[in-house]
């Protein structure tokens, strides 16, 4: 009896002993990938490497397919099958990405240059942060010579009467509130127009032209109408001591860095109190993180080309580091900080460094 058991119980272990390697067997031989087929009727850009910006590793050899102005597919070009008739860009070995998104442009109505400056450069979309009502509708048009970038704008920017930008720059700018109620009215009016996001100027100007700005009632006003139509706000900051007034209204992204230079300190001051002034900066950042704000730095404005330059004082040198070592605090706290070079115009990014 036992003799038998163990017979039976012996077969029983030796089919299980071939289930086992016929399984793995057939678990290390994996069955050969079936290419997908490309719509005919697809665009295909391929024979580059793509950068998918999902934080994957970058492809080579990769392919991207649109059909119907969608991206329906990315991937290795060896799992696809294309046909004949389809439309094939080659990318001759460069690279594949996304559109870049200009989060923070000036000057940029204009399709012509939202073609030529942008689209052609690989920019797909622009925001524009300032321009007069009567420009607001040339953001929706074609240029004459085909296809430009996406032009998202905020018209004039709800400021206090007097206030930035308009002494700088154009009357034309502002868009000014005297109350609450008027703050209110002023967003309705601009969304009205085509505004895709409101702008406030957070800006006290300089110790020697000093500017109004406006109070947190008519910023809570501004934050709470935009909201309910379901758009975001958009403050810029100049001053280094007025990110508190944003954070308290609810603004949805700083615009520039608020720059310490704009209290008149000198370079030699910035070298001494480094620690502390980042360490000032490092309570509002992480306020602001908490807070889900977003920062568009706009470090073209506030560095430019002072890490190229052959011969850069050593004073031009102290604010640059400092400027690129807020955003490196901003980052290290979590946030993300979009793209944004202020404008397709040279000489009014010129006006802007000369006047911080």
């Amino acid at each position: 009896m036992k003799a038998h058991q163990s017979r039976r119980w012996g077969g029983f272990a030796l089919l299980f002993l071939l289930l086992v390697c016929s399984s793995r067997s057939t678990l290390a031989v994996p069955s050969p990938a079936v290419a997908r087929p490309v719509p005919a009727d697809a665009l295909v850009v391929a024979n580059g490497t793509v950068i998918d910006g999902t934080g994957a590793d970058p492809i080579p050899s990769g392919i991207v397919v649109v059909q119907r102005e969608r991206i329906v597919a990315v991937g290795r070009a060896a799992d696809f099958v294309v046909p004949a008739g389809a439309r094939v860009v080659d990318a001759a070995g460069g690279t594949i990405l996304p559109g870049i998104i200009n989060a923070h442009t000036h000057s940029t109505a204009n399709p012509i240059v939202r073609r030529a400056d942008f689209l052609l450069r690989g920019v797909t979309s622009v925001c524009n942060l300032g321009s007069s009502l009567p420009a607001m509708p040339t953001f929706e048009l074609e240029a004459p010579l085909g296809p430009v970038a996406r032009g998202f704008c905020s018209g004039p920017m709800v400021t206090a009467p007097g206030g930035f930008p308009g002494p700088y720059y154009h009357q034309s700018l502002n868009f000014d509130v005297e109350t609450p109620d008027e703050a209110r009215a002023a967003v309705a009016h601009l969304l009205s127009q085509g505004a895709d996001f409101i702008k406030i100027p957070l800006e006290r100007g300089s110790p020697k032209y000093p500017l109004p700005v406006l109070d947190l009632p008519r910023v809570q006003a501004i934050v709470q109408e935009a909201h309910a139509r379901g758009v975001l706000v958009r403050a810029h900051i100049g001053n280094p001591l007025l990110p508190p007034l944003a954070l308290d209204g609810g603004v949805d992204t700083l615009e520039h860095l608020p720059n310490p230079r704009s209290l008149g300190l000198s370079a030699s001051f910035v070298r001494l109190h480094r620690p502390l002034l980042l360490q000032g900066y490092r309570i509002a950042l992480s306020r602001a993180v908490r807070q889900g704000i977003v920062m568009v730095p706009t470090l073209d404005v506030f560095v430019g080309q002072c890490y190229e330059r052959i011969n850069v004082s050593e004073d031009e040198k102290t604010w640059c580091d400092l400027c690129v070592e807020i955003v490196r605090q901003f980052h290290d706290l979590g946030a993300s900080w979009p793209w944004g070079t202020i404008s397709a115009c040279p000489s009014l990014s010129r006006a802007c460094r000369s006047r911080r």
